[in-house]
This record gives structure tokens, C-alpha cells and sequence, in this order.
């Protein structure tokens, strides 16, 4: 006897679960499409290239001052820095004759914002500046002001040797030789001295100094008296009177001798 064996029934599926079998493998079919583009697509377009760094800016530079000067007077200069870009810190170097123009300390300007250095070295001035941190670059006209003493008559011009910009990714740009300013300085005037006026004597003063005495009508008189009475005589007349004194003393000691004899002889006769 032949046995068969029945397989059971698969329990059949409703239409509803079987649109949702459905959409669920198209939605399926269409992810895995999706991905495959996609994947595709990224593959195929390259990465983004980071910018490049941009170097710094410069159009000119200069260097202005007045163009003469007198020994003693403070000369302002200015330099100027046209139609720079992307700018994180400058260098300028000045030259100038030291025996003429002397730097004045302290009187450098500098943008806000940023740390400053003014470097003086016989006859070179280097000024720095430089932003800090996450400061923004500097752009546009930058300006900076110096100030110098002149000491000494000559040359005394300003030559603006020299501009180096640094960018923020450490670029460089250098501007050689921008600009100078001449400037002479002169001497200051010495007004002239007139000379001490040379005294004249006065004859009716003294050899000795002091102011001679007027006599007066008095005083006059009085000498005159005195003049007359009987102290007052020259040499010449004194002389005489000498003289006759002595002829008198003569005569009286001749006398004295005369009557000592006679008293002798009369004392003899006795």
C-alpha cells in the first residue's frame, strides 16, 4: 500500500499584509539605491582645498617733515603707510645724523590695540609694532608720528629706509627705500653784545678817585689868612731869617768870651 504524505497548507495572506510586505522591500530597494548614489557621488567630488595664506599689503610709504630747523627746536615728522591689507605687525627704520637731530623718547604713535618698541641705534631708528592675540589685522592708510630734538647745525634729513609688514600666518612683504624728507638745520642767532662803554676822566676828579672839593668863599678867605700870617712862608723867605738868627747867637757867645777874658785879666791885676 502506497502512503503519501500531505505537506500542510501555508495559511494565506490577506492582500493588505501583502501590500505592506511590498512597500516595505521597494522602500528597501530604494534606500539601498540611495546609498549606493551616494556613495558614489562622494567618491567622485573632491575634498574642499583649505584658502591659501594671503601675504600682506602695501601701496607706498613716506616720510614728511619741515624743511629747515633751527638748533633747539623739536621736529615732528609723520610716516605714512598707504593701502595696506592684511597687516599683524610692521617694522619702520628711520636714518638720520645723530650730531644733528637727537630721537625724543616716548613720542612714537602706534595703532591701538597692540604692543610697541622703539629701537635707537646711532642714527637708526627702528619702530615696531605688532597686534596681539586674536587682535583683527590692520588695513587701509596707517599713520605713525615721530618726534626729534635738534642739537646740532647740518643735514639733518629723514630717510624713511625701509617698511616690512608681517601677516597674521607670519607672510612678510618689505617696501626698501621708501621715502625721505630732507631737512637743514641751522644755528640759532646770537644777538650781537654792544661793548662796554670806556669811562672818560673827569678833570675835576681825583687821580685817586672820589669827587673834587669846590672851595667856597670862606674857605677861600681862610686860606688866604693863613696864607699870610707868620707860619706861612716859602724856602726863600726863611732863609734870611735863618741867618740872622745865627749872626745874633754868634754875636752873643763872642760877647760871653769877650767879658770871661776881661774878668780874667782883672782878677790877674789884683
Amino acid at each position: 500500500m502506497q502512503h503519501t504524505t500531505r505537506r500542510p497548507a501555508r495559511p494565506r495572506q490577506s492582500a493588505a499584509a501583502r501590500g505592506v510586505i511590498a512597500r516595505s522591500l521597494c522602500a528597501r530597494t530604494l534606500a539601498a539605491g540611495a546609498l549606493a548614489v551616494g556613495s558614489v557621488a562622494l567618491a567622485a567630488t573632491p575634498a574642499l582645498a583649505a584658502p591659501a595664506p594671503i601675504a600682506p599689503g602695501i601701496t607706498s610709504g613716506s616720510i614728511t617733515a619741515p624743511a629747515t630747523a633751527t638748533v633747539g627746536d623739536v621736529v615732528d615728522a609723520s610716516i605714512a603707510l598707504t593701502g595696506t591689507s592684511a597687516v599683524y605687525a610692521y617694522e619702520l627704520v628711520v636714518d638720520y645724523d645723530p650730531a644733528v637731530l637727537d630721537y625724543v623718547d616716548g613720542s612714537a604713535t602706534a595703532p591701538d590695540g597692540g604692543f610697541d618698541a622703539v629701537d635707537e641705534q646711532d642714527g637708526t631708528l627702528t619702530v615696531t609694532h605688532t597686534r596681539l592675540g586674536t587682535s583683527p589685522e590692520l588695513a587701509g592708510d596707517l599713520a605713525v608720528d615721530l618726534q626729534f630734538a635738534a642739537i646740532g647745525a647740518g643735514d639733518g634729513t629723514l630717510g624713511f629706509s625701509s617698511v616690512t609688514l608681517v601677516s597674521s600666518e607670519g607672510l612678510t612683504t618689505t617696501l626698501a627705500a621708501p621715502s625721505a624728507a630732507p631737512l637743514a638745520v641751522t644755528a640759532a642767532a646770537v644777538p650781537p653784545v654792544d661793548p662796554a662803554p670806556v669811562p672818560v676822566p673827569d678833570p675835576s676828579t681825583p687821580a685817586g678817585g672820589g669827587t673834587a672839593p669846590v672851595p667856597s668863599p670862606t674857605s677861600s678867605a681862610a686860606s688866604a689868612s693863613s696864607a699870610s700870617g707868620p707860619l706861612a712862608f716859602t724856602g726863600a723867605e726863611v732863609l734870611p731869617g735863618i741867618l740872622a738868627g745865627a749872626a745874633v747867637l754868634l754875636a752873643g757867645v763872642a760877647a760871653v768870651v769877650v767879658a770871661q777874658v776881661r774878668r780874667r785879666r782883672s782878677a790877674g791885676t789884683r
